[in-house]
């Protein structure tokens, strides 16, 4: 099996770019509740974000990758302390709101389905836990369940301290990692 490594994504990475995008799309939530059943299991989001958007993540230093044979198998789009939150992400701001202007925050977290319980994710959030110096936070859509992402993210150390609800009609679970938990397991 190749190493795995972490990469800081840039906007000129374009092909990497392009496979970040199509992971994202492979595990966003589809309409109708059969396909919202078989991604809870494994987890999803629904931000819908374009290819501009993960570019002007990675131009910002917030979106690293984890890579197998020069392809993405995962990725990872933060705000560090410093970053200020996109003004239409409704949970990002609630949490910078709720828990202190300079809180770290988890975006979006995916691994492609062969990549799946491979310790890829794991790799990435450590690399982000080990830059920052506080708790870190993350939201996670309640309704439809996401069961998939409450497990890992219980699994890590994470606990739903609060609860959203989002403009888009779907709350969402604020979960926090406390610092003293962040360790590498």
């Amino acid at each position: 099996m190749p190493p795995v490594e972490i990469v800081q994504v840039t906007p000129t990475m374009a092909d990497l770019l392009a496979e970040i995008a199509a992971l994202a799309a492979d595990t966003s939530l589809p309409a109708g509740a059969e396909a919202a059943q078989d991604l809870s299991a494994r987890g999803f989001f629904v931000s819908g974000y374009s290819l501009d958007q993960y570019r002007a993540a990675a131009a910002h230093g917030r979106l690293a990758a984890t890579v197998e044979d020069g392809h993405a198998t995962g990725f990872l789009m933060t705000y560090g302390p410093a970053d200020p939150v996109d003004p239409g992400d409704h949970g990002s701001r609630f949490i910078r709101e709720r828990f202190g202007a300079a809180a770290p925050i988890i975006k979006q977290i995916a691994s492609g389905a062969a990549h799946a319980g491979k310790g890829h994710a794991r790799l990435l959030y450590q690399g982000f836990a080990a830059a920052q110096a506080a708790d870190i936070f993350a939201a996670i859509v309640k309704d439809p369940p996401n069961q998939g992402s409450e497990a890992f993210h219980r699994k890590l150390g994470f606990h739903e301290c609060a609860v959203f609800d989002h403009p888009d009609g779907k709350p969402r679970g604020i979960w926090q990692w406390p610092r003293e938990r962040q360790a590498p397991a």
